[in-house]
């Protein structure tokens, strides 16, 4: 009954916020207050106004008064994503690409001079590991009548190099690339590689580069029972009847225990677990592949096994992303954007890397090779991305709990910092502690918060905004020091987690569950604002946690948002993107400025004008209780501490209340300790005469304390 009671309570109070375009604010008690708005909705700006044809808008950012926005491409584009550039009239920059006339936005960048050296450096120290593994590769090993030489069409460590091989001798080569030497000797002949690195880029004598190589290559003759088969990198063998392993041994310079393993099918009886399978099954064996198929005949009643070895070589080719050969540069998904004044950053999630443009939109740099080992299971995807002065970036990644991922300038992997924390109840603890390994093996795993987004402010503190979990709602907005702490103030009526109550029902017909925040904009002083996407809301607070005013409407019309993806702050007005491409302009009303211009003075020692300002919030909207707090504090500090009380009283302040009784209750001391002194000596005195009145008053006879 009493949680039927209380979920009534609940709907009396967030439902007529959730459904109308009313303003309102929590009060100390969490009752949802009628208030008047911090920022009204002055104007929206879609993909007509700007004069832009573009797909989903995913991030933006505002630098030197310029908008500078990563969104997908339309249909009709030749390019995958844009980088869109406004200036400070909401209009394309000149230098926006044009297309039938219209613009357009950046979707393929050059190479800078300094990044087009850096390339063909990486390019040059690749294909000499090429061709070390490949003299390797061709000294070591003779090839077969069926084999396939180790290159084809396309070269098999990157797949935007074109490969193609020569050989002096053709007799032995068939025009497939096919070993056919018929003869019962070994045969040498010459393979000459070329590498042709290709691509569509301004810089000289980048666009096409080739590289030749020279190897001498063994062609072996028929041998009884071996069939070579094809292979990328070494040569295969397929073995039909019973050959020894000292045979395999030997050409294949391998050394399979022949005590062991006598022929081959004592290797496949004694390493087969996979039992009869029309598909290649494959395992490891020493330094060596190991693939074998076997197939039952139901005419024959035979089992049929195919096996082939195939060298492993590891360590041999570098691990350079292929998208570094990609010229010119194009996006795939970017989903985030910060801009400086050492270059435009990018998250290219899909091409998983971070891209460095100069401000002449060429490539500075790409950051996609992570060394860390949450990397080696799954794939760098760069979600959001900040830069501090010294160019140290911080990314916030899918799939990664560890914090947010701190690179160095060129791109090293620093650390993680901002980790968030896993809280379970004492009860679940307690219920952890008692389960075996495999029944807390069956639980769902606990995981640290998702970050969402990051921000730095002027003191390179981070702003950071996470996902809510059942666990933890408490630390969705943190503020991060370079030690990697959470040290966001926390001090107003409720932690800074969006909409104080919400229903916790799956009721498709209610928003449920707590605020979702997808971005915070650094404003002035202190002051900061979070998008709760879930809810279409944007909530400010001060640098003391304080909710100053919640602004927002969910809504199709132009005043409204459905899908908020980013919100920065424009002078003074407020910017917000929705993920249709349309950008609505929040401006101040006059009860906002007022809020803010109170806490512009608090924060700058002004007390007695801020004192002025919060008179002023007050008028203008009688339930904002913090401003009474904002009064109290000139009041304390001026010494009318009576007063400070009783404003600290209608604010709900106790910590400034305490202070402000300590105050009082030394001042009345003070004024009137002559007093209070005299009084005590009296009482002191007087103590011991009424204690002892009877032998000091009597007299013959006579009893003047006689009770009549």
């Amino acid at each position: 009954m009493k949680k039927k009671i209380t979920l009534i309570a609940v709907l009396a109070i967030v439902i007529p916020f959730l459904f109308g375009s009313t303003s309102y604010n929590y009060s100390y008690y969490g009752e949802a207050l009628h208030s008047t708005p911090g920022v009204n909705y002055a104007q929206h700006l879609n993909k007509d106004i700007i004069g832009i044809d573009y797909g989903t808008a995913r991030d933006f950012v505002v630098y030197n008064d310029q908008i500078y926005m990563v969104a997908a491409a339309s249909r009709q584009s030749e390019f995958t994503d844009y980088l869109i550039v406004l200036d400070n009239e909401f209009n394309p920059i000149a230098e926006m690409p044009e297309k039938d006339g219209k613009k357009v936005g950046f979707g393929a960048f050059n190479l800078s001079d300094s990044y087009a050296t850096k390339v063909r450096t990486l390019v040059n120290e690749l294909f000499s590991e090429i061709d070390e593994s490949f003299k390797e590769l061709f000294n070591d090993n003779v090839f077969y009548p069926g084999s396939v030489l180790p290159l084809g069409s396309k070269d098999p460590f990157f797949g935007v190099a074109d490969a193609v091989w020569t050989i002096d001798d053709e007799s032995i080569i068939a025009p497939n690339g096919v070993v056919t030497n018929e003869t019962k000797n070994e045969l040498t002949t010459k393979v000459e590689v070329k590498f042709t690195v290709w691509g569509d880029n301004e810089v000289e004598d980048f666009s096409e580069e080739t590289i030749t190589f020279e190897y001498d290559v063994m062609v072996g003759s028929k041998r009884e029972g071996i069939e070579s088969t094809s292979s990328v990198l070494a040569p295969s063998f397929e073995i039909e009847t019973f050959v020894s392993m000292d045979d395999v041994n030997l050409i294949l310079g391998s050394e399979f225990d022949s005590d062991i393993y006598e022929t081959v099918e004592d290797f496949i009886r004694l390493n087969d677990t996979f039992g009869v399978s029309n598909e290649t099954l494959t395992f490891e064996f020493d330094n060596f592949e190991v693939g074998f198929k076997k197939t039952f005949d139901e005419e024959e009643n035979t089992v049929y096994e195919d096996v082939t070895f195939t060298e492993i070589i590891e360590d041999r080719i570098s691990s350079i992303n292929s998208s570094l050969f990609n010229i010119p540069y194009t996006l795939n998904t970017p989903t985030g954007i910060d801009v400086v004044d050492s270059g435009i950053y990018i998250a290219d999630r899909r091409n998983n890397r971070i891209l460095k443009l100069n401000h002449d939109y060429e490539v500075l740099d790409a950051f996609f090779d992570i060394e860390d080992s949450t990397f080696e299971e799954i794939a760098f995807e760069p979600l959001k991305v900040t830069v501090d002065p010294s160019e140290r970036m911080y990314v916030v990644a899918h799939n990664v709990f560890e914090g947010i991922i701190e690179l160095d300038s060129d791109g090293t992997f620093n650390r993680y910092t901002g980790v968030n924390p896993i809280k379970l109840t004492a009860a679940e603890a307690l219920r952890r502690l008692l389960m075996t390994e495999a029944q807390r093996a069956r639980l769902p795993r606990f995981l640290p918060t998702e970050y969402t987004n990051v921000a730095l402010n002027d003191k390179n503190f981070i702003y950071a905004t996470a996902r809510p979990r059942e666990e933890n709602t408490d630390n969705m907005i943190q503020l991060i020091n370079p030690k990697g702490v959470d040290v966001l103030v926390r001090n107003g009526y409720h932690l800074p987690m969006g909409d104080v109550y919400y229903i916790p029902t799956r009721d498709n017909y209610v928003v449920d569950g707590p605020s979702t925040f997808v971005d915070v904009a650094i404003g002035k002083h202190g002051m900061y604002t979070v998008l709760d996407q879930k809810r279409s809301r944007l909530f400010t607070y001060d640098s003391e946690g304080n909710l100053l005013y919640i602004s927002g409407d969910e809504g199709s019309q132009s005043d409204k948002f459905s899908d908020g993806v980013a919100i920065n702050y424009y002078n003074d007005d407020l910017l917000l993107l929705d993920s249709s491409g349309t950008m609505i302009i929040y401006k101040l009303t006059a009860f906002g400025e007022a809020v803010n211009k109170a806490v512009e003075l608090h924060s700058i020692g002004e007390f007695e004008e801020a004192a002025h300002q919060w008179e002023e919030v007050l008028r203008l909207n009688t339930n904002y209780e913090i401003a009474y707090n904002g009064i109290g504090k000139y009041n304390l500090r001026n010494g009318d501490y009576r007063e400070a009380m009783k404003n600290f009283k209608l604010g709900h302040d106790k910590t400034y209340y305490s202070k402000a009784f300590v105050a009082y209750r030394n001042e009345i001391l003070k004024k009137y300790f002559g007093v209070i002194v005299l009084g005590l000596v009296v009482v002191a005195a007087g103590v011991p005469v009424y204690i002892n009145r009877k032998k000091i008053f009597k007299k013959k006879g006579d009893n003047t304390w006689k009770q009549k």
